[in-house]
């Protein structure tokens, strides 16, 4: 398994894509890459199908999906809201390499595994992973990524929204020798290799635990027998200054994963964001389904322990160090939450060595959490390849 990857600051496509080619196919030493993975800063919007077109030809890759993105991310930095863009080569032997690409339209008319399966022209396998890029104005990603979990046990999805388009219309997909501007493409592994997730939503929990006793839709009522808010002001009175602080800037809610647990801790939770609060009912409005009998802690969110979070996952996928890397970050990260540039890319290299990486700043992250795959904010979403031959 070889895998190469290079990205480009550049003000002109071709000279970007002439640069990231023969950068990301130096490290393949010559080899056929069966699997490419381009981004593509919104700045070439309009040249993106030329670009990828000139990536089949240049490199001869098998397959090849991409997508337009906010800023990119390549081995070299994250480059934000610049032009650039970025090229991920990998040689993939004894690994089977399934494109697809899917419209709203023909994914609604599916109601069985079967078609579901047909869609995608993909069968369970062992090992297999999807990587999944999405049109935020036109496919409906939580149903796809529901359909996955139950359609597909235990496979992970990991991948992003394309980002920094204003309207419907404005980003650019492709799948191997077709550009579209929505729905989604994707790309099936399976066969010998192994493909490890890091999902770091960069929380940590304050307070105590509390069931959810009463709620509705995406609103909670009562948390073990009483008004939501009434425990939130409670987990707030409690807390130490820096917790006050951090609760002030914004308070996130995480969904336990499991309920079969003693105690919960970073990483057990889905974090999502509390969105409003009924100051005369006492209700919480989160930024997902509420359901009753579902454990749910306050989180807190900064740089600091967004840092810390993505180191701790990361120390245990260190050895052996992988192939290759990729990186989906959400555009609220980089140097909105950072003070130092590169900030994500630089912790993955401490964590797992100076692997090829690439990847891009997303409008929504794809990642499991525990046996589900979901939709993520403010998370680093990370795909680690290692051959298992």
């Amino acid at each position: 398994m070889k895998i190469g990857a290079s990205v480009s600051r550049c003000s002109g496509w071709k000279e970007g894509v002439e640069a990231i080619c023969d950068n990301a196919s130096a490290s393949l030493a010559g080899l056929q890459p069966n699997l490419a993975l381009f981004f593509a800063s919104n700045h070439f919007e309009d040249e993106f199908a030329d670009a990828a077109e000139r990536i089949r030809i240049r490199t001869e890759t098998d397959h090849l999906i991409g997508c337009t993105g906010e800023g990119i991310i390549g081995p070299q930095g994250e480059i934000e809201r610049e032009p650039a863009m970025a090229l991920w080569l990998a040689h993939l032997p004894n690994v089977n390499v399934q494109p697809f690409r899917i419209d709203q339209e023909s994914f609604e008319e599916v109601s069985t595994v079967e078609e579901f399966q047909d869609l995608l022209d993909v069968r369970p396998t062992p090992g297999l992973t999807f990587i999944v890029l999405a049109d935020p104005f036109s496919f409906h990603i939580v149903n796809f990524l529901n359909a996955v979990t139950e359609h597909f046990a235990g496979v992970p999805v990991v991948g992003g929204m394309a980002s920094g388009a204003d309207a419907a219309g404005q980003v650019r997909l492709v799948c191997d020798d077709e550009c579209y501007d929505e729905g989604a493409v994707g790309i099936a592994l399976s066969g010998s290799l192994m493909v490890e997730t890091i999902v770091s939503q960069g929380c940590r929990p304050i307070g105590r635990p509390f069931v959810i006793t009463s709620a509705e839709q995406n609103v909670i009522k009562l948390l073990g027998g009483k008004p939501a808010m009434q425990m939130l002001n409670e987990v707030f009175t409690t807390a130490n200054d820096e917790e006050k602080k951090l609760m002030q800037q914004g308070i996130f809610v995480g969904t336990a994963i499991s309920e079969y647990k003693d105690e919960f801790g970073r990483g057990d939770f889905l974090i999502r964001n509390m969105i409003g609060a009924d100051q005369r009912t006492g209700s919480l409005m989160i930024g997902d389904y509420a359901r009753v009998g579902r454990t749910i802690q306050f989180h807190v969110r900064d740089a600091k322990t967004a840092e810390e979070d993505l180191r701790k996952l990361l120390a245990s996928h260190r050895q052996p160090p992988p192939a290759g890397a990729l990186l989906f970050n959400c555009n609220g990260r980089g140097t909105r939450l950072f003070e130092q540039p590169n900030h994500d890319i630089s912790a993955l290299r401490a964590g797992v060595g100076d692997v090829p990486i690439a990847g891009f700043f997303c409008a929504g992250e794809f990642g499991p959490v525990g046996s589900k795959n979901f939709i993520h904010g403010h998370t680093a979403s990370i795909a680690l390849f290692r051959p298992t031959e």
